[in-house]
């Protein structure tokens, strides 16, 4: 056997090692690409769920309740309470919103996040809480909600 026909194998070989390297590493990319998805999932998840326990506080229920009925008959201290308490369950559907967005959640658990949020739109606390912050939020997530609500008054 002659150098040339050895140095011939040996480039084969090493070819045929970086395809399978090329390979291996495309598919462990998807899967962590994959398991990207699935982390972002439970992570939202778990925060929405997080996030709708803020209606279980006795004291912001009834702020809530008295923000329904009448805002302008609220405290400044109220004001303040019922903000914090709904302004991150609404930063969380902006979460929800990108990601989905951006592809990283599906369609299938945003639709159900974004239905349970669209619900909450109705109430007259969450209306005037979404004109009082809506402008901090990102703009796409702005023509989302501002799209929503069109939609909820065209079926009144």
């Amino acid at each position: 056997m002659n150098w040339e026909a050895v140095g011939a194998i040996g480039e084969t070989v090493g070819a045929l090692a970086v395809v399978i390297s090329l390979v291996y590493l495309a598919t462990q990319i998807r899967n962590q690409n994959k398991e990207s998805k699935l982390a972002a999932v439970h992570e939202i998840l778990v925060a929405f769920r997080e996030s709708i326990q803020v209606f279980t506080s006795v004291e912001l229920g009834k702020t809530l309740s008295k923000a329904n009925e009448d805002w302008s008959s609220l405290s400044d201290a109220e004001v303040l309470n019922l903000l914090s308490g709904l302004l991150p369950m609404m930063r969380l559907w902006e979460e929800a919103f990108i990601q989905n967005q951006n592809g990283r959640l599906e369609n299938r658990i945003w639709k159900g996040i974004n239905t349970a949020y669209s619900a909450y739109l109705s109430y007259p606390a969450l209306i005037k809480t979404w004109e009082l912050r809506g402008s901090h939020f990102d703009a796409d997530f702005q023509t989302h909600v501002t799209n929503i609500q069109k939609a909820e008054i065209k079926l009144r």
